[in-house]
């Protein structure tokens, strides 16, 4: 069953990328084939066996400071749940931050049902999400290539990374423009950058280090070279950062460990920019400027963040409500996760989540720690880290917990953290139940709030076009965190 759940998670990050369901937005395209995803999880779960036999975890408590941290993070979460609670009932759209609330419980739950309870069953995951990478990454560099080669042979075609959303009648023949991004902004593109290039530059340690896959590393480095290339061409500043920042503060906590990937992480970068120079900026090249916006208004949404805050401190305005249109045009998200999640669901739920974050990053470091330096574990742990903390980097600064194919990265990632603890203990107690059940319910509770809304989207569009001319939407969940005011 969970072997199932992550092939049908891969097979949507690799792919999801390219279907464009008509009447609908890239975006909404995205999410509705990750809402399927889910479903047909759900459906493994409930088909397969709620319980398994071997459906156990491993969990014990050994000693009296150990029962008082797990009375401790019991009462963080009781908190956690009372103030979400309140701050769902005070919102002015309860059905919005319902569906919030749960898709992030979803989400969770799912990552720990798809986890590893065995030692062979987490090496599989781990080759599995090193895999999907690799295929992500090299799909569409090819067809990157594709379109940049045919952008010289027909004047209609435009280079990647610019949209093209042109239709031209001649007669009785309709021609319309090609898509070469396959996203909506670029920046979605740029997120899933963020969770694939750490993994990709791991591959190429490990294949650096295996005698078997030695020769293997030229192509991929000349892979992650592209991939670089393709972040500098569509400006993507914020996952450069987040990468780097990541990187540094590995090395700086474990300089032997992370010292191999070092070399590949600026090679590379710099081949990329030779690259970008060479195919974009030379006179011959098909596009002689980068994407770049100057002008992202993130500080100003920042302060905004903080002024909903202020106004509503201990519950905030209720999840998801961010985006609430009134009087004037609003975004969906302040471009910080973090205020995000202050502003919206007030400073207890906060700091609740805060707890929890550093007490699994105390976990992780600790179990880190513990694994023999220079082992495959070892630098596994590092290149799994490093994907996650450049993740929460760039959430400092952008939406990229919010996109359909970030969220199931994270699943992944989150899944793989969670085996590493399941499989080191040695006392079964049974808890798939109540997980399964959880996600089944939250599922379902969602869809019947959201289908309803695929079926108005297009109205919804048409009003917002309506009633702010020339603006885009921004991402969320529905209509890119559009949900009008009467």
């Amino acid at each position: 069953m969970k072997k199932v759940s992550i092939i049908i998670c891969t097979v949507f990050l690799i792919f999801g990328t390219y279907p464009h369901l008509s009447d609908f937005s890239l975006y909404d395209s995205k999410r509705i084939l990750q809402l399927a995803v889910l479903t047909i999880i759900g459906l493994f779960f409930c088909v397969i066996g709620i319980v398994s036999k071997r459906s156990y975890i491993n969990f014990t408590i050994n000693n009296l400071k150990f029962k008082n941290r797990i009375l401790g993070l019991n009462f963080v979460l009781v908190v956690l749940l009372f103030s979400t609670s309140v701050s769902i009932l005070l919102s002015n759209y309860p059905e919005k931050a319902v569906v919030d609330v749960l898709f992030h419980l979803i989400l969770l739950l799912l990552a720990y049902l798809v986890s590893s309870t065995f030692l062979k069953e987490h090496y599989w995951l781990g080759k599995v999400i090193y895999i999907t990478a690799l295929s992500y990454v090299g799909l569409y560099i090819v067809l990157f290539i594709g379109n940049y080669i045919s952008s010289f042979l027909n004047p209609l075609i435009s280079v990647w990374p610019n949209n093209v959303d042109y239709s031209i009648d001649i007669g009785d023949i309709s021609m319309l423009g090609k898509e070469v991004l396959f996203f909506v902004n670029r920046r979605f593109f740029n997120h899933t950058q963020t969770w694939t290039f750490p993994l990709i530059i791991g591959l190429f340690v490990f294949f650096k280090r295996s005698k078997d896959y030695k020769n293997f590393t030229p192509l991929i480095f000349i892979i992650i070279s592209l991939w670089w290339m393709m972040l500098f061409q569509s400006g993507g500043r914020g996952t450069t950062l987040s990468i780097f920042v990541a990187a540094a503060f590995l090395w700086a906590f474990s300089r032997k460990d992370f010292t191999p990937f070092v070399r590949p992480l600026i090679v590379s970068s710099l081949a990329g920019w030779g690259l970008k120079y060479l195919l974009f900026d030379l006179p011959f090249s098909g596009s002689g400027q980068a994407v770049l916006r100057t002008q992202n208004n993130r500080t100003f949404r920042w302060e905004g963040a903080l002024e909903v805050w202020w106004e509503n401190p201990f519950f905030g305005i209720g999840p998801g409500h961010y985006g609430e249109i009134g009087p004037t045009q609003f975004v969906g998200h302040p471009h910080n996760y973090y205020l995000q999640i202050l502003s919206e669901w007030g400073v207890f739920a906060f700091i609740c989540i805060s707890i929890l974050f550093f007490v699994a990053a105390s976990f992780a470091w600790k179990k880190f720690e513990e694994t023999k330096p220079g082992s495959t574990n070892r630098l596994n742990f590092l290149v799994m880290s490093w994907v996650f903390i450049a993740a929460c980097c760039h959430a400092f600064f952008s939406g990229v917990m919010h996109t359909p194919l970030s969220q199931m990265w994270l699943v992944l990632i989150l899944a793989w953290f969670i085996g590493y603890y399941k499989r080191e203990y040695n006392y079964k107690f049974k808890t798939d139940r109540v997980p399964v059940m959880a996600y089944v319910i939250s599922l379902a509770i969602v869809l019947y709030i959201v289908i309803p809304d695929v079926l108005t989207l297009s109205d919804m569009y048409q009003a917002y076009a309506e009633q702010y001319p020339g603006q885009s939407l921004y991402p969320r969940f529905w209509g890119q965190g559009l949900f009008p005011v009467e």
